[in-house]
């Protein structure tokens, strides 16, 4: 569970460390811009919120729930790539 939590919180948290970086000025991103990245983020985890928490916890197994949660994703990103 705290695996779980510390990669949520680097996923948060890349955007910020981007910023440093200078992802702003390669992409030439204006102020609000940035900011509307930074928010779809959490429109989408808002949105996404009530399904596992309302829904999908109480109908199936935690750890099930939790491995297809943290599986899906992460195939999601690893196929962008290639």
């Amino acid at each position: 569970m705290a695996t779980a939590y510390l990669f949520q919180f680097l996923d948060k948290a890349a955007l910020s460390y981007t910023a440093i970086l200078g992802i702003r000025e390669d992409l030439h991103l204006t102020g609000s811009e940035y900011s509307w990245s930074s928010a779809i983020y959490y429109f989408g985890y808002l949105i996404a919120t009530y399904p596992v928490a309302g829904v999908l916890l109480v109908r199936y197994p935690v750890g099930k729930l939790i491995s297809v949660s943290l599986w899906v994703p992460s195939h999601v990103v690893l196929t962008h790539d290639g």
